[in-house]
């Protein structure tokens, strides 16, 4: 493959290794008021009782998706060490 530090080898002194990263952080502002969870959790057909279920399938969707672009794209998952 004919990159482009083989093009211009001649011309570059030395270069710079980083990893790639992507930090997956947010939230659900409606979530900031108790009115606001009562309505989502309402739109989206769950009740309270069932909300622990609800969350643990969100984020398991939520990594599941990540970890199959990562690995389309051939990139390494790194978990952080805390959270």
């Amino acid at each position: 493959m004919n990159t482009i530090l083989e093009q211009f080898k001649d011309k570059i002194n030395g270069t710079f290794a980083f990893f790639d990263r992507m930090i997956i952080k947010g939230h659900i502002r409606q979530f900031f008021s108790t009115s606001g969870k009562v309505f989502f959790l309402s739109e989206q057909n769950v009740l309270l009782k069932d909300f622990s279920v609800y969350a643990s399938q969100v984020t398991s969707d939520i990594v599941a998706h990540v970890e199959k672009m990562a690995e389309e794209t051939h990139r390494p998952m790194r978990y952080p060490f805390f959270i």
